[in-house]
């Protein structure tokens, strides 16, 4: 069970969907947002901050965060 923020960055290839399901499992209220993203479309940033892909990202936890409630039953 990951119980600490520290814990999760013991791992050196995290896979993503079991941290949202340990964070999910555990009830976890806090917030999460993806490191770092490619940049896409022409966009012009600082190298490893891209925004759309970091808002792809963002939508890819939410997605799993609603499918392990859907698979729960809701229950959350």
């Amino acid at each position: 069970m990951i119980q600490t923020r520290e814990e999760l960055i013991l791992f050196k290839n995290p896979a993503v969907k079991g941290i949202v399901k340990a964070l999910y499992d555990q009830n976890y209220t806090g917030y999460v947002r993806p490191d770092h993203g490619r940049h896409l479309w022409g966009e012009q940033c600082r190298p490893g901050y891209g925004l759309y892909d970091r808002a792809l990202g963002i939508m890819y936890l939410n997605g799993l965060w609603d499918a392990f409630k859907e698979t729960s039953g809701g229950k959350q």
